[in-house]
């Protein structure tokens, strides 16, 4: 009998009772035991999922239908991945699993069918994986997924303002998405914006604002290092005679010099398909010695005829 009643009291203390899933706390408590030194983190896939549009669903339909929107993603990723991960809702509409021994392809199905299942039943999300193997710090693979996340909703709410403003009015609502990386991109971008990019000359990491699908496999492939990702844009996509022009960029302490100064790195080439391009860099907001954040923008100057 008492036992019975401490697995009670421990299944109320760490289930959601929303959803049935772990709760804030089973989270924390996990954190807990991968911040530990001799933590076996090995082999650990994070995916961070987050429900589009549930303050529009709540305004327009009342928060019974945004609880709704929020029990049927739990529930989808239960059915799909329940009996292999562990689920965690850890705020309103947010949720965090671990994965353990999946792989890459194994997981990119599992989310597109949890994707696709959820947009039958109405609603849809945004979602962002991390493999442990880019990291040995837990905190910081986490970090990583979060922010893929973030990435993966400004596309989706990119490409719905595209369909619902015909007349070329792109302008997304900053509460949609991060505030701050939402700054940062507007404050560079440019008409016929081609790419735009966060890369960070600390450790060669980028966050996608807007990737043609083309250098979105480029990084794939280079596991996500901007400058290898470059290198190959410049040698598929940039026409030869451009090509020493093009190896300054290569040299983050070299555009750090010209930012310091008070320069825009930038330059106009010509891609081989015959279109004239520009590709220019700035800092962003915060950047600073201990947090070098730049935002590397590409558009099209000049198509081709």
């Amino acid at each position: 009998m008492k036992n019975k009643m401490t697995e009670k009291l421990f299944e109320l203390a760490y289930t959601d009772s929303m959803t049935e899933v772990q709760n804030r706390n089973a989270y924390e408590e996990r954190l807990k035991k991968l911040r530990k030194p001799n933590a076996n983190i090995s082999r650990i896939t994070v995916i961070v999922v987050d429900v589009n549009g549930l303050k529009e669903i709540n305004d327009s339909y009342g928060h019974f239908s945004g609880d709704d929107a929020i029990k049927t993603v739990a529930k989808t990723l239960r059915d799909t991945i329940g009996l292999k991960a562990d689920i965690y809702r850890i705020g309103g509409d947010e949720f965090v699993v671990f994965t353990f021994g999946e792989s890459e392809k194994q997981i990119e199905d599992d989310i597109e069918s949890i994707k696709n299942d959820i947009e039958k039943q109405g609603y849809s999300i945004s979602y962002g994986v991390s493999f442990s193997e880019v990291s040995t710090n837990a905190e910081r693979f986490i970090k990583q997924a979060e922010r893929n996340m973030l990435d993966n909703k400004y596309s989706y709410y990119h490409k719905k303002s595209v369909e619902n403003n015909k007349d070329g009015d792109w302008t997304i609502s900053k509460a949609h998405i991060n505030e701050h990386d939402m700054d940062t991109f507007l404050s560079a971008v440019a008409p016929k914006f081609t790419g735009g990019y966060i890369v960070n000359f600390d450790d060669d990491t980028v966050r996608v604002i807007y990737v043609p699908e083309f250098f979105k496999s480029m990084l794939k492939i280079t596991n996500g290092k901007f400058k290898e990702a470059l290198r190959m844009y410049l040698n598929e996509k940039v026409d030869s005679k451009y090509h020493r022009n093009y190896e300054p960029f290569f040299d983050y302490e070299w555009i750090e010099r010209q930012i310091q100064e008070g320069n825009i790195p930038e330059i106009e080439f010509e891609r081989t398909n015959g279109e004239l391009a520009k590709m220019h860099i700035i800092k962003a907001p915060d950047y600073s010695e201990n947090h070098r954040e730049t935002v590397w923008i590409f558009e099209t100057i000049k198509e081709v005829e």
